[in-house]
């Protein structure tokens, strides 16, 4: 590997893992389609990319799902079932802690701004991240290759000097072509190992 200077980490399955089940499956019980079929389609849905990138705001997002799937639901509601499918990933604040001071350290996600405020209002590892990139504020996901530029550039590193963590191997692939190096995520175990052979724990 090229020295690394800043690692860049996914969000969603590497600082927290994800599960419908716990809340959007109840969103979506009295559908005739299993409730992961719904959610695989709303998941689908060009609602979701122009959410993700900042093109519409949480209500507008909220009335557009409401009136795609019939929803009788107020936006508190709406709101707490959407954010609440976010849990720690096991070993990943622990390890984050650890490198803290050693290398710096960035945060890159396709994201909307209820799920952001929500992990950030829920895990305090999220504070070390002071300048993350994130999609609805860019106005662009993965895997543009701008994208990742300009996760670099948040963090001040040139690109070749930034190692990106994803569980998405095609986000990883991106991050490659764009010029950094890139590692899938499997676990935190697999992630620690990783980074004591390249001599940064």
């Amino acid at each position: 590997m090229t020295r690394i200077e800043a690692l860049i980490f996914d969000l969603g399955r590497v600082i927290v893992d994800i599960d419908f089940t716990r809340s959007l499956f109840r969103l979506f019980r009295d559908f005739e389609q299993p409730s992961q079929d719904v959610i695989r389609q709303l998941m689908e849905d060009d609602l979701i990319h122009r959410y993700n990138t900042g093109q519409i705001q949480p209500q507008e997002f909220y009335e557009g799902v409401k009136q795609k799937f019939d929803l009788d639901i107020d936006f508190r509601e709406f709101k707490d079932l959407w954010c609440d499918i976010f849990s720690p990933m096991p070993g990943m604040e622990e390890l984050i802690r650890e490198l803290e001071g050693k290398v710096k350290l960035g945060l890159f996600s396709n994201t909307d701004p209820m799920h952001y405020q929500h992990i950030c209002d829920t895990n305090p590892i999220m504070e070390i991240f002071t300048q993350p990139t994130l999609s609805f504020e860019i106005g662009m996901q993965k895997p543009a290759a701008e994208s990742y530029r300009l996760a670099a550039r948040n963090v001040d590193t040139p690109v070749e000097n930034c190692l990106y963590i994803d569980d998405i191997q095609d986000n990883v692939e991106a991050a490659r072509q764009a010029g950094m190096q890139g590692v899938q995520f499997e676990n935190s175990s697999q992630l620690r190992s990783m980074l004591e052979t390249i001599g940064l724990l």
